[in-house]
């Protein structure tokens, strides 16, 4: 594991594949580390060195106060590019990652491809979320057990037959996302996420805050708050997002 100084924070990243071949770099989205990538970098690094940087206040990186701005982790992750030396890079970002990532491609003129899965820029042309997606994910079955919901949650985000064909990393991502999962210290904290809305603007005046943020946007650090009014006030918090090293069952690669 390798890791830079930017700022007085530290960022942890790995590298995986052989330094000869191109670069792609992979950006997690919102409270994920790089662990999230582990099943795309088996598959990448025989062909790619594959770069995945912990974000600041994931995983084995820093916990700064916040607030974080896309800017900032989008200048993390040309901080990771300028330590481990590369000169070109294929960038991809999932989610909040994506967002970085379009931010690192309209600042650097390193990166050679972009590819951005499930995000957005924001603004009045980004594109909402299907309401048939929405009315989904908000009203799972209430009989269900914890594994029944995640499995449940996830059916959106994957293909026809995908359950079907690959049952046991179906298993295995429902088994880290347990693992990893949030744990609620209010009942309000469901009603919180329902009524939360995130309107991210990726331009070069407004930049969507990440963590501690005054507006709408579901902060990142270590007091996190879950969800709130239309007021824009918080109005309960969850505990702090452990980090992957606390389960020791979870494949950290």
């Amino acid at each position: 594991m390798s890791k830079v100084i930017r700022d007085g924070v530290s960022i942890d990243y790995a590298v995986d594949g052989d330094p000869g071949d191109p670069s792609v770099l992979l950006l997690a989205g919102l409270g994920y580390g790089r662990w999230m990538w582990r099943w795309l970098t088996a598959a990448l690094a025989d062909e790619y060195e594959v770069i995945r940087p912990d974000n600041r206040g994931t995983g084995e990186s820093d916990v700064p106060e916040g607030p974080y701005t896309i800017d900032e982790l989008a200048a993390d992750a040309a901080a990771v590019l300028d330590d481990h030396g590369v000169d070109r890079v294929h960038v991809c970002g999932a989610s909040m990652g994506g967002m970085t990532a379009q931010s690192l491609a309209l600042a650097d003129d390193r990166v050679a491809s972009l590819t951005l899965l499930c995000t957005s820029p924001g603004g009045e042309g980004a594109v909402e979320t299907p309401a048939d997606v929405r009315e989904h994910i908000f009203d799972p079955p209430e009989d269900a057990d914890p594994r029944e919901r995640i499995r449940y949650l996830m059916e959106p985000a994957v293909s026809d037959g995908f359950y079907g064909r690959e049952p046991e990393l179906v298993e295995e991502i429902v088994s880290s996302v347990i693992r990893t999962s949030w744990v609620a210290v209010s009942p309000t904290a469901a009603t919180g996420i329902r009524i939360h809305t995130t309107s991210t603007t990726l331009n070069l005046g407004v930049q969507p805050r990440t963590s501690g943020t005054t507006g709408g946007h579901r902060p990142v650090n270590e007091r996190r708050t879950s969800g709130f009014t239309r007021s824009n006030r918080p109005i309960t918090r969850t505990r702090r997002w452990r980090r992957p090293r606390d389960y020791p069952n979870l494949p950290v690669m």
